[in-house]
């Protein structure tokens, strides 16, 4: 979340030992089918809007940025200065 909130501010500045980790929403329910779906639902619904927050002041395409996320390259995305 701290990625998103980052986002929000005019000028982002990291210094070189910094370091800002990108990954994908995480959560756990517990519950009926239903309710089980309708969790699954709404979260792949605030991963949408948190990768189009980053996409849209990123310099890389969405199709990248969702593989980083995601961990299919081997872990989170860590973004450096």
């Amino acid at each position: 979340m701290a990625g998103v909130i980052l986002q929000a501010g005019e000028k982002r500045v990291m210094t070189q030992e910094s370091w800002l980790l990108i990954h994908e929403s995480q959560f756990s329910v517990e519950g009926s089918m239903g309710s089980v779906k309708d969790t699954v639902n709404w979260v792949d619904k605030i991963q949408e809007r948190i990768i189009d927050i980053f996409i849209a002041r990123a310099k890389i395409r969405r199709s990248e940025f969702v593989k980083n996320m995601s961990g299919r390259t081997g872990g989170s995305h860590q973004l450096t200065p």
